[in-house]
């Protein structure tokens, strides 16, 4: 690459910055709670009590089973209609 090239590409685009690797990704409850969510069993389809309409649902191992749209909780033994 010619010296007038390289003056022209830094000229045009600015200086540019070497790539970084991103540093460690922080743990916040937020985060946490994406992941349990994520861990979940796989959805099927329940009445969602705070939307009053069939709704996706991830289905927890204790039977528990939250609402993928709205985040609302249903405890176990409730309800399968």
């Amino acid at each position: 690459m010619s010296a007038l090239g390289a003056w022209w590409r830094r000229l045009v685009r600015g200086p540019q910055e070497p790539a970084r690797r991103p540093g460690q990704l922080a743990l916040t409850d937020e985060l946490a709670e994406h992941l349990l969510l994520a861990l979940a069993e796989p959805c099927d389809f329940f009445p969602c009590p705070a939307e009053q309409r069939r709704r996706p649902h991830a289905i927890h191992a204790d039977g528990s089973r939250n609402c993928w749209s709205c985040g609302h909780t249903t405890t176990p033994g409730s309800d399968r209609s």
